[in-house]
């Protein structure tokens, strides 16, 4: 197996993803993963003979409405706005075929109007009238992955793969200038890919654990523990052109930062994409992520479009 479709990983690609913190404190990590997070690193474990491999992604995320408790769906607050723009560099090392080192550096910039982020993954109505912008640094994440198998007869490729999140992001101030979850998280988990004549399918666990709480002077809750998985298939039209449909998810919980209760928080997301390598070595992906307004809790919901540029040197 020499190619792999772009958009595959979303635990280790273009995202500061701490387990969707920040569907609750500003950053714009996809609820639905379908961010720049399911765009870059699939190609991670593929080195295509190159040692490095760059990435620049941008992708808008628009809340739509959130999940409360119980499991049901509200719609965010009449003529208000949440939207966030992240544009990643990212950057990947292929010391070996099977090995590789990548980092990644987000910015982000929140647009609010008429609301703002709310606790456990809500949205809380504000009286404001003007649209409220700020851009920031989000947190940097720092990754590895191992590819342990690789089968041309059997068309079969897995791998395990671990990653760091930084909170480089601020996680306090105005709501438009948190970009970040506050609290550093280890992630690690095992994919496989299966070629089927022109289909590739793939399927991806993972785990996090954060290593604390947000400081108490933040607010008044944080990121805790989650299991993250994936499931994608994608089709190859032409020799350049592929897409593909996914579904990831999450089921994890909020923890208070005074306390040692917590809360359940739980989504799943689709996502449609598509794959145009101008060389072999160079391409473009797009990509649109849906979150339907069913099995969730206490967790936002949005629609995003996300594109990215990638080049092996």
């Amino acid at each position: 197996m020499k190619k792999l479709l772009v958009f595959s990983l979303i635990f280790l690609g273009l995202s500061n993803n701490p387990v969707y913190a920040c569907l609750s404190c500003g950053c714009s990590s996809s609820g639905s993963s379908s961010d720049l997070g399911s765009l870059g690193a699939a190609s991670s474990i593929f080195s295509k003979g190159k040692m490095f491999l760059l990435q620049f992604g941008s992708g808008l995320r628009s809340i739509n409405g959130t999940f409360n408790e119980i499991g049901n769906w509200n719609p965010a607050p009449t003529d208000s706005g949440l939207y966030s723009l992240q544009n990643t560099l990212g950057m990947m090392y292929f010391p070996t075929t099977q090995l590789s080192f990548g980092i990644q550096l987000p910015v982000i910039s929140n647009f609010l109007s008429k609301a703002n982020w709310g606790s456990f993954g809500s949205i809380a109505p504000t009286d404001l009238p003007n649209t409220s912008i700020g851009t920031g640094l989000a947190d940097i994440s720092l990754q590895a992955t191992y590819k342990f198998y690789d089968d041309d007869n059997s068309n079969f490729a897995s791998a395990i793969w671990g990653k760091g999140s930084i909170p480089t992001g601020s996680n306090n101030g105005k709501p438009e200038n948190m970009t970040g979850s506050g609290v550093t998280s280890l992630t690690a988990g095992i994919l496989g890919i299966k070629k089927l004549g022109k289909f590739e399918l793939l399927a991806n666990i993972g785990y996090q654990q954060p290593l604390g709480k947000s400081p108490n002077n933040t607010k008044s809750f944080s990121v805790g523990n989650a299991f993250l998985y994936q499931l994608q298939g994608s089709y190859q039209i032409t020799p350049d052109f592929k897409a593909g449909l996914g579904l990831s998810g999450i089921i994890g919980k909020w923890l208070f930062t005074n306390s040692d209760t917590s809360m359940t928080t739980s989504k799943i997301g689709f996502l449609a994409n598509a794959q145009y390598d101008l060389t072999p070595y160079n391409g473009i992906g797009l990509s649109i992520g849906y979150d339907p307004k069913f099995l969730g809790t206490n967790a936002m919901t949005d629609n995003s479009l996300n594109i990215v540029f990638y080049q092996f040197l």
